[in-house]
């Protein structure tokens, strides 16, 4: 088993130990969620989950709300913006979190890392452990990440999840080879909330495995 494989495989006591509890979102006109890469993907579906819940909300790369935020609101120094790192030293999604905080806005950190200079740059932040061996292609961090963000908005996360999507996973995992034999071309397809999933999805394939992904 490789490295990435194995991270996933694994990921499921860190889901057990962030599921619980999360104080609401703050008052605000709008909730913008901003995030870099796989982040961003996350933003776009955690925006769509928001909306259904009644809470206006956009999703936006973390460079574009750096520098032109009103381009997305008009009323930008207003937001609740999320932003959401791994790391936490993402230098787009940092220096947004900067900027929205001294504009009056309010931040809202998702990230791995207390220590981060996103964590430092929040009025809030909501953490979780992830597997130490993650590499550069995030695997528990990113459904981690989604995880600390749906219960943000509200939606109760039963305890049992962890071990649902573990059994799934393993039943698909048999299933998976004679499903992808010979195959060189994918698609994923994901609306609503799991639109900016399928984004990532296809991402995690064209960066595993260099195969064609739309």
């Amino acid at each position: 088993m490789g490295l990435t494989e194995q991270t996933i495989f694994e990921q499921f006591s860190y889901w057990r130990a962030a599921i619980g509890p999360v104080a609401a979102p703050k008052d605000a006109e709008i909730m913008v969620f901003i995030g870099c890469g796989t982040a961003y993907n996350l933003a776009l579906s955690l925006a769509a989950l928001a909306n259904a819940a009644g809470r206006p909300a956009i999703g936006v790369p973390g460079a574009e709300w750096l520098n032109a935020p009103q381009n997305f609101w008009p009323n930008w120094k207003k937001a609740h913006v999320v932003a959401l790192s791994r790391s936490g030293e993402t230098t787009e999604t940092v220096a947004a979190a900067k900027a929205t905080r001294a504009a009056g806005g309010f931040v809202t950190g998702i990230t791995m890392e207390k220590d981060s200079a996103l964590a430092k740059n929040s009025d809030r932040v909501l953490l979780a452990g992830t597997h130490p061996a993650e590499g550069i292609v995030m695997t528990s961090s990113a459904s981690l990440m989604l995880l600390l963000g749906t219960q943000l908005l509200g939606h109760k996360v039963p305890a049992e999840l962890a071990e649902s999507a573990h059994r799934l996973l393993q039943r698909f995992d048999e299933k998976l080879p004679g499903l992808i034999a010979n195959r060189s071309h994918f698609v994923f397809l994901g609306a609503s909330h799991l639109y900016g999933v399928g984004l990532e999805g296809a991402l995690k394939l064209m960066e595993m495995s260099q195969i064609f992904t739309q």
